[in-house]
């Protein structure tokens, strides 16, 4: 039985005491290396599932199965990397340990026709919040101790639109996608039907505007507009991640193929690098770089930025590096395929993916994983 959570107060303690990086996991401790510049030191292998073959299936490695896995998120609470498994086998959140054992956190069938998005959220181990496009709606999941599963509840989501209602409980969303938590236990939705930010204080009990001016109505266009909150626009918002700091959030702007900063304290706007009238993957100096379909991104605490760039018929799945401390990006994985070329492990620029759709680093920094949904498998990056 489905439970409406109508209590959002939630304690942030236990949350903001895990060491910062950048990325909407917030994990990690330590000084992480710089990324190696030769991608030859760069492998790619299959963490778990097998490519090219979908299922609904829990063991170790390529005995399990998944089915168009999406977005990731890793949580050093229990050293575990949630991805939400969203195929026609089943909706799942699915759990993964560092030894590749996959299990299945959540099972979703009964409830949801769509995942957006999965994020940590304060509390205990295995506590996430997720966005169902199709539900218009924010949801909350804590593990149950007596079976390991978890429990979800819903946050927000009173009918579609973009409403902030006269309570959490009573907004609407249209298409919620992206999401991130904020140190303050704050949470980060992207009304992606309407292209704004959205922003939920559970200390208030109030969703309010935080970036992004609304288009007219759900599904028009959105634009590319760097400015202060409402007066900004985008187009296509799949994703947040927080800096490395808390200070500000990174986006990638999916149609206006560009990679945007927005300051909490001011929320104002302004763009890293891409252009909405080129879309392509261009590496170099951000004066020059290109950003085709920027869908998903993580980042170190060394402000190593790490985001997909997909343009069809072009330029392949590719895994790139935005450099934020010397405003340069390079491409360290993937490229061009097609067929069967578009699944392959090796080193550097010769993998292959087949539409990355999810994207978590570990702790130390040392690894990446990349939810390759079409080819239905989780992707390992050894990154030095």
């Amino acid at each position: 039985m489905k439970r409406v959570f109508l209590n959002c107060t939630i304690s942030a303690v236990a949350f903001l005491s895990m060491s910062t990086s950048c990325s909407k996991t917030d994990t990690g401790s330590g000084d992480i290396p710089p990324v190696d510049n030769n991608t030859y030191n760069i492998r790619v292998t299959t963490f778990a599932g097998k490519g090219g073959v979908s299922g609904l299936v829990d063991a170790k490695g390529d005995a399990a199965r998944f089915s168009s896995p999406g977005q990731m998120v890793f949580d050093e609470r229990n050293q575990t990397l949630y991805v939400a498994d969203q195929g026609f086998n089943g909706l799942a959140i699915r759990a993964i340990d560092l030894e590749g054992n996959v299990s299945t956190y959540v099972g979703l069938n009964d409830m949801f026709n769509s995942i957006g998005d999965i994020a940590l959220a304060p509390g205990t181990a295995g506590s996430l919040y997720l966005t169902s496009p199709m539900q218009a709606a924010i949801f909350h999941i804590v593990k149950d101790p007596s079976t390991g599963k978890g429990n979800i509840d819903k946050v927000s989501g009173n009918g579609k639109g973009n409403s902030n209602g006269t309570g959490i409980a009573d907004a609407s969303f249209a298409g919620p996608k992206g999401l991130v938590t904020d140190r303050e236990g704050n949470l980060y939705i992207g009304n992606d039907y309407f292209n704004t930010i959205r922003k939920i204080s559970f200390t208030q009990n109030k969703v309010m505007d935080f970036a992004g001016k609304p288009a007219a109505k759900a599904l028009d266009l959105g634009g590319f507009v760097d400015g202060t909150g409402n007066a900004s626009e985008f187009n296509g918002l799949h994703d947040m991640i927080l800096s490395a700091d808390g200070s500000f959030l990174i986006v990638p702007d999916y149609s206006n193929h560009a990679l945007r900063k927005i300051t909490l304290a001011d929320r104002k706007v302004t763009t890293y690098f891409g252009d909405p009238n080129k879309g392509l993957d261009t590496d170099g100096p951000f004066g020059v770089a290109q950003a085709g379909n920027p869908e998903v991104a993580v980042c170190d605490k060394n402000n190593n930025v790490y985001f997909t760039s997909f343009y069809p018929g072009v330029t392949g799945t590719k895994i790139r590096v935005a450099h934020l401390n010397d405003n340069t990006v390079r491409t360290i994985a993937g490229g061009q395929g097609t067929g069967s070329s578009r699944y392959q492990d090796g080193t550097g620029t010769e993998a292959r993916f087949n539409g990355i759709k999810g994207i978590a680093i570990t702790p130390d920094g040392k690894f990446l994983f990349v939810a390759d949904m079409y080819n239905h498998c989780v992707r390992k990056i050894s990154l030095y």
